[in-house]
């Protein structure tokens, strides 16, 4: 037993060096020969195990044979097995990148949507700087944050969601190709696919952050929290009141994410033709901005009759007579209320979201490179 282990040390010398290619290059094939082909019995052709010989010639021999039944056993792995493990590490990457970069942006990014979602569905302000002091001024700094915990706790999922589906979706679309060379009309139908996952945990959490945000802090406010919210909405009116205002947030997400994905896709592409260190975080930061500023911009009239409908006090209200009633009374501007704070909120939010998932997917993509590699040699 112990020349047994004796020759595995001595075959694991002896394989360091073209082991991992001999093992790739046979794994090409399919499935590699087990050891049951490696281990005959020379005369009877049964399978055996080497006898442990004292003679320096059997030793030797014991050694060979050792050896190409060590290798046979690391040829088991086949290629199958290295995608699963890769494609699980991925997938896994892909939400943890979501998650953390999703969480990164709202820090920065909440205090410009409670402005916004204040402007957009009350005329108590006369501009940004306006609600800023006021909001500041009876609620303190807190009132910016209000309805945060709920998007903070559920923004990870949502935009692991939107981030796994889209990155999964482009895999399968377009298996084996650097992203830069994927063609656009696959990355529309990859962020079509990503804004839809994202939709089902989506609507009721931006349901109640817009019902927290427009309440003041005072003693008649009816919510007094994220929880609470939600007890409310599933009291009085079910499930269904949970997804009041879906509709619209369907359709403003669905076109929303069309200027989103494409627009950092084909932006990077082509500010990296101009940039020359190409570690430069520039075009990432870039077509970054640029995504999150003109998408929300382009979606600020459905988003105002999203607000509208989700924050009014009946449940009747559809999209059509929302629609009707705010250019009733403030005409076309009335859909375009808050869009300088969508358009100022969108750059440095997404620049950093983009900035941290790209960061995380590196990282991510070496460890399961290196993983792969090691469990090929398991």
């Amino acid at each position: 037993m112990s020349e047994l282990h004796s020759g595995c040390n001595i075959a694991e010398d002896r394989s360091q060096t073209g082991q991992k290619h001999i093992i790739r290059a046979k794994a090409e094939k399919g499935r590699l020969p087990s050891i049951s082909h490696c281990m005959k019995h020379p005369e009877t052709g049964s399978p055996t195990v080497p006898s442990c010989g004292h003679e320096r010639g059997k030793r030797n021999n014991l050694e060979e044979r050792t050896f190409e039944n060590f290798k046979c056993i690391r040829e088991e792995t086949t290629v199958t097995d290295i995608d699963f493990w890769m494609a699980a590490t991925t997938f896994v990457t892909d939400f943890v990148a979501g998650w953390v970069s999703g969480c990164s942006g709202l820090l920065i990014g909440h205090p410009f949507d409670t402005v916004k979602t204040r402007l957009q569905t009350s005329n108590a302000y006369n501009g940004i700087l306006d609600c800023f002091r006021k909001t500041v001024g009876r609620e303190s700094v807190r009132g910016l944050y209000k309805g945060m915990f709920a998007p903070f706790v559920s923004t990870g999922v949502m935009n692991s969601c939107m981030f796994v589906g889209y990155n999964q979706s482009l895999r399968m679309l377009h298996p084996g190709t650097h992203r830069d060379h994927i063609p656009m009309h696959k990355v529309y139908a990859a962020q079509l696919i990503g804004s839809l996952v994202q939709l089902i945990p989506g609507i009721p959490v931006e349901h109640i952050k817009t019902k927290l945000q427009v309440q003041c802090e005072t003693k008649t406010a009816h919510f007094r929290g994220p929880w609470h919210c939600f007890r409310e909405l599933l009291a009085t009116g079910g499930i269904r009141a949970l997804y009041r205002g879906g509709g619209v947030q369907v359709w403003r997400d669905c076109i929303g994410f069309m200027f989103y994905f494409p627009v950092y896709e084909k932006g990077k592409r082509e500010i990296k033709k101009l940039v020359k260190n190409k570690d430069s975080l520039f075009p990432t930061i870039a077509a970054g901005g640029c995504a999150g500023s003109i998408s929300w911009w382009v979606i600020c009239p459905i988003e105002v009759v999203k607000n509208h409908i989700q924050t009014s006090t009946t449940s009747s209200k559809t999209f059509l007579p929302t629609a009707r009633s705010i250019f009733a009374s403030d005409g076309i501007r009335g859909f375009y209320k808050g869009g300088l704070v969508l358009l100022v909120r969108g750059f440095p939010v997404n620049a950093l979201v983009f900035v941290v998932y790209e960061k995380i997917m590196a990282f991510g993509s070496a460890l399961t490179v290196a993983s792969s590699d090691n469990h090929a040699l398991l």
